[in-house]
């Protein structure tokens, strides 16, 4: 089994396939990395390389009581790992489809009432993580009009009430997720990540 042990001596287990473009599997609770099976075998017969971590206290994972927020998770992350391009352009792609699914559903989210307080939060913490990786690589940088479009949402979301039956989902979705999905695409076709020629 291939396992990292993180600063508060956690191990965290993971499985990685392949030797294309990676994309990372990051699960949600209460389930482990084993849930992305079938999703990995499809990309990975498409030629990419694939990889699914379970979150700790979850799976094979150290089984601990402590650290079960999102900023430890974030810490957590065997990322760390992969430092190219192309696997944060894939990496985003998800973060954007999570976007959608989750924090228009509250799928994943037991209690509803800290799902927009939670996004609020993440919002401009993902956005401290764009600036950092435009420094580290300039020459494959997010454009300006993804960044922008990006702080918008950000405006948006704050003006939202935090009663998760009173966001206005609707226009998240299709003012502001839809469209940087779409710019994360070009992205990806613009400097050519693909996995295979």
């Amino acid at each position: 089994m291939s396992k990292i042990t993180v600063k508060d001596g956690t191990e965290i287990y993971y499985k990685d396939w392949g030797t294309g473009q990676p994309i990372f599997f990051h699960h949600g609770w209460p389930l482990s990395g084993d849930d992305w099976d079938a999703q990995m075998m499809f990309f990975l017969n498409e030629g990419f390389r694939v990889i699914a971590h379970d979150r700790r206290g979850h799976g094979r994972s150290t089984q601990t009581p402590n650290g079960h927020d999102m900023d430890t998770y974030a810490a957590d992350s065997i990322t760390s790992i992969l430092k190219t391009p192309g696997h944060f352009y894939y990496a985003n792609r998800l973060f954007l489809l999570n976007l959608a699914a989750i924090y228009t559903t509250g799928f994943e989210c037991p209690d509803t009432s800290r799902v927009i307080p939670e996004l609020k939060l993440m919002l401009p913490a993902v956005k401290d993580i764009y600036q950092s990786f435009n420094a580290s690589f300039p020459s494959n940088s997010l454009s300006k009009v993804f960044l922008s479009q990006y702080d918008e949402m950000i405006k948006f979301v704050d003006r939202q009430p935090e009663i998760f039956s009173q966001f206005d989902r609707y226009s998240f979705i299709r003012n502001y997720v839809n469209p940087l999905f779409s710019l994360n695409q070009e992205l990806i076709r613009q400097y050519r990540m693909f996995s295979k020629s």
